[in-house]
Formats: structure tokens, sequence, C-alpha cells
């Protein structure tokens, strides 16, 4: 998953453009927009990040990379196993 935060995406109309420059350069991708924070979140299905970001720049906006807190490990406590 690629999140972009675009802080210049201040409408429905500039959500669906977004959208739509996404689609065009992979039309197998999924792309959900977030207005509330500013965010575009994109599954590709052969796209590499850059590319996505110079679509969204051509659009007319200001695309930012996300930063993305790294995975918690399932449990991070100590655990003692009895082993056979």
């Amino acid at each position: 998953m690629i999140t972009f935060k675009v802080k210049d995406m201040f409408s429905s109309r500039s959500a669906g453009t977004i959208v739509k420059s996404v689609k065009a350069l992979d039309t197998g991708a999924r792309v959900r927009v977030n207005m509330e924070t500013y965010s575009v979140e994109i599954e590709p299905s052969w796209a590499r990040p850059d590319a996505f970001r110079e679509a969204i720049g051509k659009a007319g906006f200001t695309p930012e990379a996300a930063k993305v807190a790294p995975p918690k490990p399932p449990f991070a406590g100590d655990v003692d196993l009895p082993l056979p």
C-alpha cells in the first residue's frame, strides 16, 4: 500500500481528479481517498510509488509521502513455553 498526503486536496472534485490520474496510470489500482486526513491510499497492480507521485503532481497537486508507523509485533511480551 502506498499512502500520500495531499494537503491541497480541498474538495470532492479534487479527489476525483486525483483518482482519475491514478487510474489513468494504473487501471488495476485500488484507490481510497480520505478528505478529513488529506490522504490518498493506493494499492497498485503494477506501477511504482514515484510514478503515482508524478501523476498526482501532473494533475496539479502536491503529494507527500505519508509517514507510516512500522507494524507492531502481535505480542511484545515474553512467553515461556514448555518444550517436549
